[in-house]
């Protein structure tokens, strides 16, 4: 058949049915491949041997634009045989493996943890150039030191092709954080750039770089977990081309700090003046502190900002900060505890804004005077005149019929609202009938999406409304979860496990 016919019906198929067309013929295999490698990842896994010929299958080559090495990312356990066996061989046959891609491969990622030796990978790194190479991801769950050598290294050869770096890396002082040194030094071009894990490279070779996405991590006790001395020297260093920023913090073990706990850093931090930003991202803006001077002069282009803060007050003290009006933004996140007391803030900052998102963790509707509290709050969001749309996550329900409570106060907003409802698993405690969700449904038709999710919803009710919603079109999407463990409902005579 004529190549030009299979080029235009393969990109029409879905995966299944393609990798399937594959196995027709030869040609059909090889034309397939090709696009095929442009929507999944070529993963070795899937390639190991299942014998002790200690050696990798061969492979089409056409396949390996995009390349996943996730096998290492398991832990081997001592008594698996195969799973050890599979790891030696591809360790023994990691560089003759890359040698093979180096020159077709686009897209490359590579998990790594301690049952790994680093030495294959360095030496692919140092002396296979990947010249096509576009996109690298590394991710290190956690190496020992004595696992990568400093002086075992030379210098990468330049890749003026790598525009996007992904580096995951365990902890600060990971023997890996040098090889992250070496990697963006030898990427002139990089346009993105993905730290996780508390590194902070130097970026004065970094001339194009437009993306810069930066995670790090705290002590439970508060302390900073890297040097903001070397993180103000990374966004100085950029500054002037960064387009996208987003700065965001973690606690160790999923623990956050609350209250004014001071978080230990060797130095205050503030955003230099970045002329070009139009997207800012800043997750735990008690750590990354917007000062006064930063105004909308020193950033005319901001359209996009993103505020969320685990700590009481943290996005309320950031707002008020911001004392200068910043015409651009159109696009206001704000999630964190009492983000909507917030509103006289944004409206005298963000005069322009016609697209925010707000994150309210829900009242005990059984005190009064919280109830009049979250209506007050709610109705603020009318005051905002050029306000469009309107996305509401409501957090922690854990009562039922709270969400009638909810929904009317929301509904009288006159904007188009994107309301999405998590429940709690003690939700479970209500009486759940298949008449309360209708009046819910009802109350939902004056919004034009509403998520309801959460352990909170019992699934053979959730079936029913499913059914009702679909025969009438109305804009509601309900995801139950299950929770595990001996629990019994009661619905329509019969009992069901959750």
């Amino acid at each position: 058949m004529n190549s030009e016919i299979l080029d235009f019906v393969f990109p029409k198929l879905d995966n299944p049915t393609l990798k399937t067309a594959r196995l027709v013929c030869s040609q059909w295999g090889n034309i397939g491949a090709v696009h095929l490698a442009t929507r999944t990842y070529f993963n070795t896994s899937h390639m190991l041997p299942f014998d002790r010929s200690g050696t990798l299958p061969p492979f089409n080559k056409n396949l390996v634009k995009r390349v996943q090495v996730s096998f290492c990312s398991c832990k081997i356990p001592e008594n698996n045989l195969l799973m050890k066996m599979q790891h030696d061989i591809m360790t023994k046959n990691f560089v003759s493996f890359c040698t093979q891609i180096n020159k077709i491969t686009e897209v490359l990622s590579v998990c790594i943890n301690a049952n790994f030796s680093m030495v294959p990978l360095m030496r692919s790194l140092c002396i296979l150039d990947f010249p096509n190479m576009t996109e690298l991801t590394l991710s290190e769950p956690e190496i020992p030191e004595e696992a990568i050598l400093p002086n075992k290294f030379c210098t990468f050869p330049s890749r003026p092709n790598l525009m996007k770096l992904n580096v995951n890396l365990a902890r600060e002082n990971s023997p890996f954080g040098q090889v992250l040194q070496k990697l963006v030094d030898s990427a002139p071009n990089l346009l993105v750039l993905i730290i996780s894990g508390n590194q902070t490279p130097s970026l004065a070779e970094c001339k194009m770089l437009q993306v810069l996405k930066f995670r790090g991590t705290y002590k439970p006790e508060g302390e900073i977990m890297f040097s903001m001395n070397k993180l103000n020297g990374m966004l100085v260093a950029v500054k002037d081309t960064l387009v996208e920023l987003v700065l965001q913090m973690d606690g160790v073990g999923g623990n956050f700090i609350t209250g004014g706990q001071s978080y230990g850093a060797d130095d205050k931090f503030s955003l230099p003046k970045m002329p070009l930003l139009t997207i800012l991202t800043v997750i735990e803006v008690g750590v990354f502190t917007i000062e006064n001077e930063w105004s909308s002069e020193t950033v005319p282009m901001l359209k996009d900002l993103c505020l969320r803060s685990k700590r009481r007050f943290g996005v309320i003290s950031c707002l008020s900060s911001l004392q200068s009006p910043h015409d651009c933004v159109e696009s206001l996140d704000i999630l964190g505890a009492e983000t909507p007391d917030a509103i006289k803030y944004i409206k005298l900052t963000f005069p322009n804004m016609n697209k925010l998102e707000v994150g309210i963790v829900c009242p005990d509707f059984t005190d009064v005077n919280k109830c009049k509290n979250f209506k007050r709050r709610i109705e603020a969001f009318d005051k905002l005149e050029r306000l469009e749309l309107l996305k509401i996550t409501i957090s922690g329900i854990n009562r039922f019929l709270y969400s009638l409570i909810l929904l009317e106060c929301i509904s009288k907003i006159n904007a188009t609202i994107l309301l999405r409802l998590q429940f709690t698993q003690s939700a479970y405690v209500d009486t759940f009938t298949q008449p309360a969700f209708e009046t819910i449904l009802e109350l939902c038709k004056a919004m034009n999406k509403v998520t309801i999710e959460g352990l909170g919803l019992i699934p053979p009710i959730a079936k029913e409304v499913n059914n009702s919603i679909k025969s009438n079109n109305i804009p509601v999407n309900i995801i139950p979860k299950k929770i595990y463990g001996n629990i019994k409902i009661f619905h329509n005579g019969e009992f069901y496990d959750i």
